[in-house]
């Protein structure tokens, strides 16, 4: 099996003859670097974030994570109808969740099905984002991989409105 390397704005991914896989190598770099226009500013930030790295703690490092992850979950609200449609439905089953008297157990069953499925949709979307990246074709592998990747949150939100009927359904019927 030969291995062929390719270069695509940036991008390093080696195709394997047979077609099957790649390998993706340098994306988040040139992610970064290509796609912002502000990547003059940033490549200092993201030197000083590189040498506190070494560091065992550092508050400021902390508190650039949790920028980064609330810029992420922002981008996300505003780009994608699934998360905020599932957004919506975790807050009525909070609410219903306060309502009802339900279990300590109840209650963090439905803490986790709630965040399993929202952690899912944003693996989804960033699954999507790195394949469109890739193949902005949209190739028959490209668009299975998308669809699998949806339908592991089907399973998700299918099994946890079951769960979230298993849990309010008695205290809906009296």
């Amino acid at each position: 099996m030969k291995n062929r390397t390719h270069s695509l704005h940036g991008f390093r991914y080696s195709f394997f003859c047979s077609g099957r896989a790649f390998l993706l190598k340098r994306a988040v770099g040139a992610i970064t670097q290509s796609m912002s226009k502000k990547a003059v500013g940033k490549k200092e930030k993201q030197a000083h974030f590189a040498k506190e790295r070494g560091k065992p703690f550092s508050t400021e490092r902390l508190f650039l994570s949790f920028k980064y992850a609330f810029q992420g979950l922002k981008a996300v609200f505003k780009e994608e109808q699934s998360f905020r449609v599932q957004l919506l439905i975790a807050f009525i089953v909070i609410v219903l969740m306060l309502y009802f008297p339900l279990t300590p157990t109840q209650r963090t069953l439905l803490v986790l099905t709630i965040t399993a499925v929202l952690g899912l949709e944003l693996l989804n979307s960033q699954l999507e984002r790195i394949l469109d990246l890739v193949d902005s074709n949209h190739s028959v592998k490209i668009k299975r991989i998308k669809d699998i990747s949806a339908a592991a949150v089907l399973v998700a939100v299918i099994g946890s409105v079951l769960i979230a009927l298993f849990i309010f359904l008695p205290y809906l019927v009296e």
